[in-house]
């Protein structure tokens, strides 16, 4: 017994609705781009008041200013805008996943499904061709075939209770692998970039005065963000690893015993693994858009080959018991 999954994901109705998606996160990157500008426009700001003008306490003063400026901008608008397009995206990932898997939608989890409602615009512009190229180049696609078989199409051979949790592992794979790679290439870089300081420091013969007024003061904000942002990606990374252990954990029990598990608790387990995927999407940090094209074609070929040794054991058990 087969499912549709493959060839149903690659209808136009699912494409629109992955465009939208990118488009929403495309957006949410967008106002997280702008938030780290305006900061360093900040640390700049301080640099440029306490080294050319050290006699200006005027301009020393509008830059603060402009520094609280750049944090009430932030935080009260900026922030809640990149919120606002995450939630839709993981929305629209949400809308795409549940029609695709035949899953119930959550309305606790994810809110009631008149909340389909505001990404309506969104999908339109999916529809329109004009705006449709502008769109693929800003996020980095050529055309919109480039979304076509999001899932491994070798889940086509399987029934669709079994075809939902390789898909949901191939989800939660990739967002482990890629936000741990972030996290660490971001660590790296924060050592590179603080050795540097430390070296210039010692280069130019800076006293601690002037260390940390005109060094650790402007940087430590930016700073202290990006190290949340660091944690964050690993604690996501953490959660979409226990989210794959209690999956392997089921598929393990179905693949031992085909019988061990109605089709309505492998349901049931498949829309709890959803609620995970849902709350990553929705809560995460934002991936870079060069991060995820750079790792994407790796990523892919790891995914497929987890799914065709799936599939195959699947493909086992099921014969076995018949």
């Amino acid at each position: 017994m087969s499912n549709s999954i493959p060839e149903r994901q690659n209808e136009p109705e699912f494409i629109d609705l992955l465009f939208a998606s990118q488009r929403a996160y495309k957006l949410a990157k967008t106002a997280s781009n702008v938030q780290c500008f305006l900061a360093i426009s900040a640390i700049g700001a301080s640099q440029v008041a306490y080294h050319w003008f050290p006699g200006d306490p005027d301009r020393k003063a509008l830059a603060a200013v402009y520094s609280f400026l750049v944090l009430f901008f932030n935080t009260l608008l900026l922030e809640k805008c990149r919120n606002n397009y995450q939630r839709m995206a993981a929305n629209i990932q949400e809308i795409f996943d549940t029609t695709l898997f035949e899953l119930p939608w959550n309305d606790y989890r994810v809110g009631p499904s008149t909340a389909k409602e505001e990404i309506a615009g969104l999908v339109r512009a999916a529809k329109n061709p004009g705006m449709t190229r502008g769109l693929l180049r800003r996020m980095g696609l050529r055309n919109k075939t480039e979304l076509k078989d999001w899932y491994p199409t070798q889940v086509g051979q399987l029934p669709l209770q079994y075809a939902r949790f390789i898909c949901q592992r191939a989800s939660l794979f990739w967002d482990s692998k890629l936000r741990r790679n972030l996290a660490m290439g971001v660590k790296l870089s924060g050592f590179v970039i603080a050795a540097l300081i430390c070296l210039g420091c010692v280069y130019f013969e800076l006293n601690m005065n002037t260390i940390v007024i005109s060094v650790l003061a402007p940087t430590l904000p930016l700073a202290a963000k990006i190290y949340r942002d660091v944690c964050k990606h690993e604690s996501s990374a953490d959660f979409s690893d226990r989210a794959k252990s209690l999956l392997e954990s089921v598929w393990g029990k179905i693949i031992k015993d085909s019988s061990s598990l109605t089709e309505f608790d492998m349901t049931d387990a498949s829309r709890r693994v959803q609620d995970e995927l849902y709350d990553r999407r929705r809560t995460s940090p934002l991936v870079p858009e060069w991060f995820y094209h750079f790792f994407r074609k790796g990523f892919e070929d790891n995914m497929k080959q987890g799914a065709e040794e799936m599939v195959a054991r699947a493909k086992a058990s099921l014969s076995s018991s018949s």
